[in-house]
């Protein structure tokens, strides 16, 4: 059909009960004769969070977007063929007291609009807390990309990809082809 896919709250989520855990679903939104708007989108899940991908022929706005875990993130991918992308939040990033874990991948590409992104966070915190230390183990953040022919804009946005204290693992591209 013709027109704009426009949706509020997008949940997919899962949460722990007794004796149970589990991960996020997958989340998949594409429209190829018009733009999509969403709001929110959640992913997340005890275990992983679940990959989220969002494609369209046309413009692209996409508020807060979640995929955290306690183990693993989930990849984000929001691109559009020809249209602008405009996001809040991206996360997608692991918290985690017993066991390091990897955020997931972030990208988002358009062959000619405009991106305008807000923060942008793929990194995996694992610390064991003592009385009077923290003492952090690596993890791993994902990989960030956002690509296009078009302008690169962030309202004071954040791009945060780390490991945690002691070890750090920066993988940002901002490509603006000309």
């Amino acid at each position: 059909f013709d027109g704009d896919i426009q949706l509020g709250a997008v949940e997919s989520a899962s949460t722990v009960t007794e004796g149970t855990s589990g991960g996020g679903g997958n989340i998949e939104i594409s429209h190829v004769n018009g733009g999509i708007d969403v709001r929110r989108i959640d992913s997340s899940g005890d275990i992983y969070g679940g990959n989220i991908e969002i494609s369209s022929s046309d413009n692209i706005f996409v508020g807060d977007v979640f995929s955290t875990s306690s183990q693993n993130g989930g990849d984000i991918e929001i691109s559009s063929f020809s249209g602008n992308i405009e996001t809040e939040n991206l996360n997608s990033f692991v918290i985690n007291q017993t066991s390091q874990g990897i955020g997931g991948d972030i990208s988002l590409t358009s062959s000619s609009g405009n991106i305008s992104i807000g923060d942008i966070n793929s990194f995996s915190d694992f610390s064991s807390f003592t009385l009077n230390e923290t003492i952090g183990v690596a993890g791993e953040g994902g990989a960030v990309l956002v690509s296009t022919q078009g302008d690169i804009s962030g309202d004071e946005g954040l791009i945060l990809t780390i490991s945690n204290v002691y070890f750090c693992k920066v993988v940002v591209f901002l490509i603006q082809v000309l």
